[in-house]
């Protein structure tokens, strides 16, 4: 991914907090030349695993991209987006309740 941070057709889809995230902030990071992406997640609790999910229009958790669990204040992770086009994408409590701490929408084009 190291490609991508350097790559000028890379895309940058901040994502927005929703409720009460603390500090914590998120993005993704798509680099449509090497079709790979790469999450970023700041001040995220290394106590909880969340996941990244796909979202219908109502908001809904649809589906599951992947599941990962913070190490520290700073973490990445390489993001296996097989969809096209637009997507609305959240990052949620990976547990009964499924909380949603932030959105975003992401255009892979």
């Amino acid at each position: 991914m190291k490609s991508a941070l350097f790559s000028a057709s890379t895309k940058r889809f901040m994502f927005t907090p929703v409720g009460d995230t603390d500090r914590g902030k998120a993005a993704l990071d798509y680099d449509p030349d090497t079709d790979s992406a790469r999450l970023y997640v700041l001040n995220l609790s290394t106590q909880k695993s969340y996941s990244l999910v796909t979202l219908d229009a109502n908001d809904n958790p649809t589906g599951t991209i992947m599941n990962f669990t913070p190490s520290g204040i700073f973490n990445g992770f390489d993001v296996d987006l097989q969809q096209a086009g637009a997507l609305r994408v959240a990052i949620v409590t990976d547990d009964d309740n499924r909380q949603v701490l932030f959105v975003a929408d992401v255009r892979l084009a």
